[in-house]
């Protein structure tokens, strides 16, 4: 029998692990000066699934691109379910 209680909690826990790696690595490059992520013209003119096709690419190739990857998808999901220009600004206006 499955311990349920026990399989959300690691399910929790490697989620909280997870976003934690992607926003350290997101500040790392605020910190290179990279921007414009949130910008329609980033998400429609295609030099998100661009970037995302590419390392998905890399990471056939062996390399680790999870968390570039997983970062390229929120800003996608984020422009789609917010809308362009949106802030989240705390769990009750995440998108459903």
């Amino acid at each position: 029998m499955v311990d349920h209680v026990a399989e959300i909690q690691r399910l929790c826990r490697a989620v909280d692990w997870f976003a934690e790696e992607m926003k350290m690595k997101l500040l790392a490059k605020v910190a290179e000066g990279w921007t414009g992520w949130h910008c329609k013209e980033y998400i429609h003119g295609g030099d998100n699934m661009r970037q995302v096709l590419s390392h998905v690419d890399r990471l056939k190739n062996g390399e680790p691109q999870e968390v570039d990857i997983a970062n390229l998808c929120m800003f996608r999901a984020r422009y789609r379910y917010l809308g362009p220009g949106s802030e989240v600004k705390d769990a009750n206006d995440t998108p459903r």
